[in-house]
């Protein structure tokens, strides 16, 4: 069990949203119907991880930005760049594999 201090009138808003409920449930019931809503629509957090493998490839990009030569064709870059970034498709298939 767990005691919440709420304002009367952010009660009295729980309680008109409760007895719009076809089962018009009680204050708890409702606050814990309501948390869980938001809970499920909530944006996920970033995990610790998906920001160091966003700052490796954000590394990555400048490295190789910084190595190609100024001849080369744009488009060309582009593809060189991501070709070096991704890596060969051996590598990115053992890395959807250990994705999961």
């Amino acid at each position: 069990m767990v005691g919440v201090r709420m304002a009367e009138d952010f009660q009295s808003s729980i309680r008109a949203w409760a007895s719009q409920q076809d089962d018009q449930p009680a204050l708890a019931e409702a606050i814990r119907r309501l948390v869980e809503i938001g809970l499920a629509h909530a944006p996920r957090p970033k995990t610790s991880r998906s920001r160091a493998a966003a700052k490796a490839k954000e590394m990555a990009e400048e490295t190789v930005d910084r190595l190609m030569t100024e001849d080369t064709a744009p488009e060309e870059r582009a593809v060189r760049k991501q070709r070096l970034i991704e890596g060969p498709q051996s590598l990115r298939e053992v890395r959807k594999k250990t994705s999961k």
